[in-house]
Parts: structure tokens; sequence; C-alpha cells
């Protein structure tokens, strides 16, 4: 993101994916964004994973009879 390579962010280099995103969302170039190009901006996130805390725990195989703990 910092383009000028000086360590630091401008605004302008902070804001650029933001911009960028409102730009190609605007697709009738009107500067502002109707509620079909808004929804286009919404962040995808992938599905949490399913827990399966429910499941036992598989039991412990059985012992010899002689066997030491």
């Amino acid at each position: 993101m910092d383009t000028d390579h000086d360590g630091r962010l401008s605004f302008d280099e902070w804001a650029y994916r933001g911009i960028a995103k409102f730009s190609e969302a605007d697709k009738d170039r009107s500067g502002t964004l109707d509620r079909a190009e808004f929804a286009t901006t919404a962040v995808k996130r992938k599905p949490r994973p399913k827990c399966d805390c429910g499941r036992a725990a598989p039991a412990p195989p059985p012992r010899d009879e002689g066997e030491e703990e």
C-alpha cells in the first residue's frame, strides 16, 4: 500500500482500496451507489467450521489384565 515507499501511509495510500472498491461498484458512474451496486461491496466471508463438541471422545483401547498403568 505504501506506493511511494517512504515507510509511511498517506491518507491517499490508505484510502486507495476504498476508492478503488467504490469506483468498481459504481457501474453507472453516477458518483453514488444504489442498493444493487452497494450489495456488490459486501465482504464475502467463509462459513465457520461446524463444532463437533457434542461428539464423545473415542474410548481408550481395552488393557490386558497383566498390563501396568
